[in-house]
């Protein structure tokens, strides 16, 4: 679902942290491997709205791209 769950679990702590170890600047990509859709509930579509953001934010911040799968 693309949301951290082991460690740091704090999308914005997970991408400072990112930030602050990435000092050679290598570019990070990222790529959901789930899928949103209708038929999921309420808190497990927003559960994998977050997971999506955060590898989208993930991969824009370290120059990186984002792909999701199925489209």
């Amino acid at each position: 679902d693309g949301s951290p769950s082991v460690d740091v679990t704090d999308p914005a702590e997970l991408l400072a942290k990112v930030h602050a170890l990435n000092q050679q600047e290598a570019k990070i990509n990222t790529i959901g491997t789930f899928i949103i859709i209708n038929e999921d509930s309420v808190e497990k579509k927003q559960l994998k709205e977050k997971g999506r953001d955060l590898l989208q934010k993930l991969a824009t911040e370290n120059g990186g791209v984002f792909v999701m799968a199925g489209g």
